[in-house]
C-alpha cells in the first residue's frame, strides 16, 4: 500500500478563484462537460451523529447492491454522515492499494471493497466460520467492517475503556485549561493585594473609574447629544464626516461601556468578599456554592435540549443561559480571590506575596503556551474514538475486536487514491492525471463572527470544504490540501472536524445557545470544544507548524470571541452542520447535475429545516432554485404523524441552475433525490417493533451517541428500505413522473 502523495509542488499556495479549481476537479474526475455546465452525480450524507451514519449505511448498502455507487463522482459528507463517508474513502483506498493479498483485478478489488459494507450471502456468524474454512479462498479480512460496526456503534465507550476512565480523560482536559486561566487570575489578584499593602487600592480605584465612565456616558454624553445635533444641523459640516463620526461614536461608546463593566466586576469581587467576611460568612463556601449553582443550571439547560432547540428562541431561555454562565464565572472569580489571599493569611508567606503571585502568573503563562489545544482538548479524544470505529486497521477486523487505529492516525486525506470507475472497477489512481472517485468533500464551517462581510457575520461562518485535492472557503480562499494546516491534515482529523458539533460560538445554522458570548466564554474556559484551530489558508507562511495554545489564539479568539474573522492568523473550523447539515451546498457550488441525499438530521416534527436552510442559502449565494413541484414525488409524501407513517421515504426535486451565458437567460435543470429518515409503511417488522419500543425513533436526539446493535440495525435497515423504494421505482417504473425518468437516465 502506498500512502505517498504526488511529489510535485502545488502551482501556488493560495487560490481565490474557485472556478479554476472546479475546472481542474472535473478534469481529474473525467467529467467532459465544461465546468460551468451542470454535470456529474453526487451522493450527500447528512449530519446527525451515529444516527445519520447508521441510516446512511443502509442507503449505501442498497446503492452497492444495485450497482449504483459507481455512478457517483462526488461524495459530500457532513458531521455524522462523514463517519460513514470516511469509511467509504478509507476502504476504497485500502482495497485499491493492498497488493500483498488477493484480489488482483479491478472488479475483484471493488467486490472486496463492497464486502466490507455487508455480504449479500453471509451474516456475521457464518462469515467468520467461512473464513476459517480451508475450502474457501481466504478473504481480505475475516470479518467485514459492518460486523465490526454493529458491535462498536457505541464508539465513545469502546471495550476495555471504562466509564471512569472516559470521565477521567474528559476531566483532565477540562481541568488543564481552567487551572491555567484560574492561576492567571489568581496571580493578578495576588499582585493587586500586594499593592493594597502599599496603600494603592486598585479595587477601589476600579470602582471609581467604573462610576466615572458610566456617569460620563449616561449623563455627559446624553446631555451633550442634544446640543451636538443642533450644532451639526446649524453649521455646514461635511455630511459624510458627520455620518462617519456617528458610527465611530457608537463604536467608542460600546468599548467604554465594556470597560466600565469590567472595572465594575473587578471592584465587586473585593466588595462582595469584604461584605461576606464582615458578616461572618465563609467566603470559600460562597464561591464554590455560586459556581455549583451555575453548573446545576447548565445541566438543566442541557436536559432541556442542549445546543439545538426545535422550539425556537425564548427570552426566558436566553435569560436563564446568561444567569447560569454568569454564576459559574463569578464563582470562579471569587475562588481566585480566595486563593490569592492564602499567602497573606500565613505569617511565613506574608512577606513573599508579590514573589508568589508573580511566580504563579509566570507558571500559568508558561503552561498556557506549552500546549497544543488541538491535541489536548476534548476534540482529540472524540477524534480518536471515531477513528478506531470507522477507520480501523485490518487486524481489528480480523479479530472483530477493538484495537488502536495506528494506520489511520497518520494517514493524510490528500493521499486517498481509491478510484471507483463507472464500469465498477476499483484501482489506485495516478496522482497527476486522476483523483479519488467519488471525490470526498468533507464539509466544515469556519467561524466568522467578527467578519467585516455581513453575509459571513450574520450566518456565523462560511462553508469550508476539505477534499483530497483542494481545501478552503469563499472567505479564506483555497489551498492545495497537501499544504493545509501543518502539511498533514489526516482523514481522521477532517472527519472529526466535520463532526465538531459542540463548540463555543457555533450552533446549527448559526442559531443556538452556544452562540451566547457568556456560554462561549465558559465553554472555552473549560476547553469544552470539538473544533480545530487552523492556520489561515489565506496567509503565506514559511513555517507550517500548527501549534495553537491557550494564549494564541485561545484567549482573544477563544475566550473573548474577538477577531473571529477571515483575515486572522488562525481560523477555527467546526461542524459542517453549523452551516449546511445536508451536504448539498458544496455539490450545488460544483453545479452537479444529480444529487442524491441521505438525510437523517434531528427532525422530530418533520419540519425539514435542514433542507429549507440549504435551499435558501443556494438561492441567495448562487441564484440556484431547488423546487419540489411534482406531486407524484413531492415532499408531502414524507410527512408523518404519531401513529400514521409516511407514504414514502423519498422525494425528487428539480435544481434550476442559471445559464452561465448572460446572453442566454434561463435555467439548466439538475435533479435532487431526497431520502429522509422517516417511518414508512414498508418498514420491516423488527424496525416497526423498535419504533414502538422507542417513540423517538427515527429522530433520536443527536446528544445520544451511545448506539448499541439494535439501534444501529434499526436505522441501517430503515435506510436500506427507503433506498430500496427509490431503486424499485427506478427499476420497475412504478411512479409516473418525468423526474423519476430523468433520474433513471442519469443513473444509467
Amino acid at each position: 500500500m502506498s500512502d505517498k502523495t504526488d511529489a510535485a509542488a502545488p502551482p501556488r499556495s493560495s487560490y481565490k478563484d474557485f472556478e479554476l479549481l472546479h475546472k481542474r476537479e472535473r478534469e481529474l474526475l473525467g467529467i467532459d462537460e465544461p465546468h460551468k455546465i451542470p454535470a456529474g452525480a453526487g451522493l450527500a450524507l447528512s449530519g446527525g451523529g451515529i444516527r445519520s451514519a447508521s441510516f446512511a449505511l443502509g442507503v449505501l448498502q442498497r446503492l452497492l447492491n444495485s450497482n449504483l455507487l459507481c455512478r457517483f463522482d462526488y461524495l459530500s459528507t457532513v458531521s455524522g454522515g462523514g463517519y460513514l463517508g470516511a469509511s467509504v474513502s478509507w476502504w476504497a483506498h485500502q482495497a485499491a492499494n493492498n497488493l500483498d493479498a488477493p484480489p488482483r483485478t479491478g472488479r475483484d478489488r471493488y467486490a472486496a471493497f463492497r464486502e466490507q459494507f455487508g455480504s449479500k450471502t453471509l451474516g456475521a456468524r457464518n462469515a467468520g466460520e467461512a473464513a476459517d474454512s480451508p475450502q474457501r479462498e481466504q478473504p481480505w479480512t475475516k470479518w467485514n467492517w459492518l460486523a465490526y460496526l454493529r458491535q462498536h456503534g457505541n464508539y465513545l465507550h469502546p471495550p476495555h475503556v471504562g466509564l471512569l476512565s472516559l470521565a477521567t480523560s474528559i476531566l483532565r482536559v477540562c481541568l488543564y485549561s481552567v487551572l491555567v486561566y484560574l492561576a492567571t487570575v489568581t496571580g493578578i489578584f495576588g499582585i493587586l493585594r500586594w499593592l493594597l499593602t502599599r496603600d494603592f487600592d486598585v479595587f477601589r480605584y476600579s470602582g471609581t473609574a467604573s462610576a466615572v465612565l458610566g456617569g460620563l456616558f449616561v449623563v455627559g454624553v446624553t446631555l451633550a447629544y442634544g446640543p451636538m445635533t443642533w450644532v451639526a444641523s446649524t453649521w455646514k459640516f461635511n455630511p459624510t464626516w458627520l455620518y462617519k463620526s456617528r458610527n465611530r461614536f457608537r463604536q467608542i461608546s460600546g468599548l467604554l461601556m465594556g470597560l466600565a463593566l469590567a472595572l465594575l466586576i473587578l471592584w465587586s469581587v473585593r466588595a462582595v468578599a469584604d461584605y461576606l467576611e464582615d458578616h461572618g460568612h465563609d467566603l470559600w463556601k460562597w464561591a464554590t456554592s455560586t459556581s455549583a449553582l451555575g453548573f446545576v443550571g447548565a445541566l438543566y439547560q442541557f436536559r432541556r435540549g442542549g445546543a439545538r432547540s426545535k422550539d425556537g428562541p425564548s427570552v426566558l431561555n436566553e435569560i436563564r443561559v446568561a444567569v447560569t454562565a454568569a454564576l459559574v464565572l463569578y464563582g470562579l472569580l471569587l475562588s481566585a480571590y480566595v486563593f490569592s489571599g492564602l499567602p497573606a493569611a500565613s505569617p511565613q508567606l506574608r512577606d513573599y506575596l508579590l514573589q508568589l503571585s508573580l511566580g504563579t502568573l509566570c507558571l500559568a503563562l508558561v503552561f498556557g503556551f506549552l500546549v497544543n489545544v488541538n491535541y489536548a482538548g476534548v476534540g482529540r479524544l472524540y477524534r480518536d474514538r471515531l477513528m478506531e470505529t470507522f477507520l480501523p486497521d485490518a487486524a481489528a477486523l480480523n479479530n472483530n475486536t477493538w484495537a488502536l487505529a495506528t494506520q489511520a492516525d497518520v494517514f493524510p486525506i490528500a493521499a486517498l487514491r481509491g478510484r471507483i470507475a463507472r464500469s465498477g472497477d476499483l484501482a489506485s489512481c495516478v496522482a497527476t492525471k486522476e483523483c479519488q472517485r467519488p471525490l470526498h468533500l468533507v464539509n466544515c464551517n469556519v467561524l466568522l463572527l467578527d467578519s467585516p462581510q455581513d453575509i459571513f457575520r450574520t450566518r456565523g461562518g462560511d462553508s469550508f470544504c476539505i477534499s483530497p485535492l483542494y481545501s478552503g472557503s469563499n472567505a479564506t480562499g483555497w489551498v492545495d490540501t497537501r499544504t493545509l494546516g501543518d502539511n498533514s491534515m489526516t482523514l481522521a482529523t477532517a472527519m472529526s472536524i466535520s463532526g465538531a458539533a459542540v463548540n463555543p460560538n457555533a450552533a446549527p445554522n448559526g442559531q443556538g445557545v452556544t452562540r451566547n458570548r457568556l456560554v462561549g466564554f465558559l465553554m472555552s474556559l473549560f476547553s469544552v470544544r470539538l473544533g480545530y484551530w487552523l492556520p489561515n489558508p489565506n496567509h503565506e507562511r514559511s513555517n507550517r507548524h500548527n501549534r495553537p495554545n491557550l494564549w494564541l489564539p485561545g484567549t482573544r479568539q477563544g475566550l473573548f470571541a474577538q477577531g473571529l474573522r477571515e483575515s486572522e492568523t488562525f481560523i477555527e473550523l467546526t461542524d459542517g452542520g453549523h452551516f449546511d447539515n445536508t451536504g448539498i451546498y458544496e455539490l450545488v457550488r460544483r453545479r452537479t447535475k444529480l444529487i442524491v441525499v441521505s438525510a437523517a438530521g434531528y427532525d422530530p416534527h418533520c419540519a425539514m429545516d435542514d433542507l429549507a436552510n440549504v435551499i435558501q442559502k443556494v438561492r441567495v449565494d448562487f441564484s440556484v432554485f431547488i423546487e419540489f413541484d411534482d406531486p407524484a414525488v413531492g415532499l408531502h409524501r414524507l410527512r408523518y404523524e404519531p401513529g400514521k407513517p409516511a407514504d414514502s421515504g423519498f422525494a425528487i426535486g428539480r435544481i434550476r441552475y442559471p445559464n452561465s451565458d448572460p446572453g442566454s437567460p434561463g435555467f439548466s435543470d439538475g435533479y435532487l433525490v431526497y431520502l429522509q429518515s422517516v417511518p414508512t409503511r414498508s418498514m420491516p417488522a423488527d424496525v416497526e417493533s423498535y419504533r414502538r419500543e422507542h417513540p423517538e425513533f427515527p429522530s433520536d436526539p443527536t446528544s445520544d451517541q451511545f448506539f448499541h446493535e439494535p439501534a444501529v440495525e434499526a436505522y441501517r435497515e430503515l435506510g436500506y428500505t427507503i433506498a430500496g423504494e427509490l431503486s424499485g421505482a427506478i427499476a420497475r417504473g412504478t411512479i409516473a413522473s418525468s423526474y423519476v425518468d430523468k433520474v433513471t437516465g442519469l443513473l444509467a
